[in-house]
């Protein structure tokens, strides 16, 4: 996983190019949407899990930015996005269900 995360090589950026370009002339509010969502970084994640296969990639990343612009619509999660917006590191706190998930944590 730790490769997952580096940063972007030379040879990849040329491929996240293409994979941006065909997924935001599909995707109409795609210059709109949350810099975590569409960042190079967020593309070569699924380009690197996908044995970097340019046309899967492509696939996954569009459909993950459609399941997330949905989900980003629901009041819980606009309500953690609106909070954590301006955070520099995430304070969990203001996370759905984090009052829930905390004390089954410490009941554990």
């Amino acid at each position: 996983m730790e490769a997952e995360l580096n940063w972007i090589e030379e040879a990849e950026q040329s491929v996240i190019d293409t994979i941006r370009e065909a997924v935001k002339s599909d995707v109409a509010d795609f210059g709109e949407l949350p810099d975590d969502m569409t960042h190079d970084l967020t593309i070569a994640r699924f380009l690197r899990g996908n044995a970097s296969d340019a046309k899967v990639a492509e696939d996954l990343f569009r459909r993950s930015l459609e399941h997330r612009r949905e989900l980003n619509k629901r009041p819980e999660i606009a309500a953690a996005r609106k909070a954590i917006e301006k955070h520099v590191i995430v304070d969990i706190s203001h996370l759905p269900f984090f009052d829930e998930l905390s004390e089954k944590e410490i009941a554990a």
